[in-house]
């Protein structure tokens, strides 16, 4: 195999690492839903500050790994959750009641 190759190959497994981190070792984060949208996959959330993609409170849909996380949201709910960059989208990969 080609250095390049072998190289490329590392990078790719080395990213894999990070973006399917154990979602265990994810910040739980603060927020409240503003909206839930099944048919989307999607949540609304009014969330603080999320450390692990360096990102400010706001309120923002997220797009949720499982859509069975979504069964007993609705809005108004307190929720701890836990997000990831996956493709450009910030996907939540757990999210609980408070």
């Amino acid at each position: 195999m080609s250095k390049k190759y072998l190289l490329l190959l590392g990078l790719l497994l080395a990213f894999s690492q990070i973006v399917w981190a154990d979602s265990k070792s994810l910040p739980w984060v603060n927020g409240e839903i503003r909206r839930v949208v099944k048919q989307n996959n999607t949540v609304v959330i009014k969330h603080e500050e999320i450390p692990n993609i360096g990102m400010s409170a706001m309120t923002m849909p997220f797009k949720v790994k499982d859509v069975g996380l979504l069964e007993n949201l609705k809005p108004g709910d307190k929720v701890k959750f836990s997000v990831v960059e996956e493709n450009q989208d910030l996907v939540i990969t757990q999210i609980k009641p408070q």
